[in-house]
């Protein structure tokens, strides 16, 4: 028998081959990897979550992506009505309204356009039964209900109440510290005619006029004619408290302008668009622009109001029209005047006294 070793002399079988296997698998998955991570920086999502590549050689050529922005922010202005119609008529004097007033009036009715009377006086008195007003402010006559009622019904004439703001010694003095101006040593302020004024930075005292023009609309006037949207303009108006009109950084002068376009929007929001507003201002105020101690300035105030009146000359007129029309060309303007003028007139309102 033949003498040495029987069988394999040594195993090299598969071991080789599985390292290989296993090398070439390991560089796979760096690979993967390597891949993955790079394709993330091309991935995005449209809005619907659908996936999207945006690879290095498509640039350019995709729809670019808006960053948000800030949304539109829109501020809108009151709305002026649209006033066509000719002022010729009558300012009744400021006193309670009685039916031998309307069948008395200067003007000729054939001509009559408006028929204003005076609902509330720069002294704070009322002249309607207003549920609004201050204890002791109204003042009426037995047939003034009847005299308004009567007034606001006609067609052939436009009804305008004529009221007062914050000229208001009666709503001052009732309520000083909830409506009233007070001076800065915390008392009530007195004007250079020892008069009272409300505070137009006292939401109260906005509250309690909007009220009463409220409460004129629903009467039934068609045209709401204001007075008095302003601060005093006589008196140690150093010693004022502004504190309620001014907010922080705010100058005295910024805050009551302020607080009078406020107090305009405020009473435009108020009444039924079918109303006409309108503001009385001194004739000084429209032809100089403005008036930092009031609180007034025209180009401010005339796109807040569908008409301006002024107490004024015939000759003086077309000035404080061109004025007004300046400021605003959809604004109308209306002299107030003690004669009537010159036939062709368009526009003008006779002051009784």
């Amino acid at each position: 028998m033949a003498s040495g070793t029987r069988g394999y002399s040594s195993y090299r079988g598969r071991g080789w081959k599985g390292k290989i296997f296993l090398a070439i698998l390991l560089i796979l998955i760096i690979l993967g990897s390597v891949g993955f991570i790079m394709a993330r920086e091309h991935m995005r999502y449209d809005a619907d979550g659908n996936l999207h590549f945006d690879l290095p050689w498509d640039k350019g050529t995709s729809d670019p992506v808006e960053a948000p922005g800030d949304p539109d922010v829109v501020i809108r202005e009151p709305e002026q009505t649209a006033v066509k119609t000719p002022v010729r008529g009558t300012l009744l004097a400021a006193k309670p309204l009685t039916m031998e007033d309307q069948e008395t009036a200067e003007t000729p009715l054939s001509e009559m356009t408006v028929m204003a009377v005076t609902l509330k006086d720069s002294a704070g008195r009322v002249y309607f039964d207003s549920s609004a007003a201050v204890t002791g402010a109204v003042s009426v006559k037995p047939d003034t209900g009847e005299a308004l009622n009567d007034l606001t019904a006609r067609t052939d004439v436009t009804a305008a109440a004529r009221i007062a703001c914050f000229h208001d010694p009666k709503a001052a003095n009732a309520d000083v510290e909830g409506m009233g101006l007070k001076n800065t040593g915390g008392y009530i302020f007195y004007d250079g005619n020892n008069s009272q004024w409300l505070d137009p930075g006292h939401e109260k005292a906005r509250t309690y006029l909007l009220n009463i023009i409220r409460e004129a609309a629903e009467q039934g006037f068609r045209e709401i004619i204001l007075t008095d949207v302003s601060y005093p303009t006589a008196g140690k108006l150093d010693k004022i408290d502004f504190s309620n009109a001014m907010t922080a950084g705010d100058t005295a002068e910024a805050g009551r302008q302020a607080q009078i376009e406020g107090f305009l929007r405020e009473v435009r929001d108020a009444l039924p668009k079918n109303v006409i507003l309108s503001l009385e201002l001194p004739a000084e105020t429209i032809l100089a622009g403005t008036n930092s101690d009031a609180g007034q300035e025209l180009s401010a105030l005339a796109p807040l109001v569908d008409r301006i009146y002024a107490e004024t000359t015939e000759a003086e007129a077309s000035a404080l029209e061109t004025a007004v029309k300046a400021a605003s060309a959809a604004c109308g303007f209306v002299p107030e005047l003690t004669e009537q003028p010159a036939e062709g007139t368009e526009n003008w309102l006779l002051i009784q006294k």
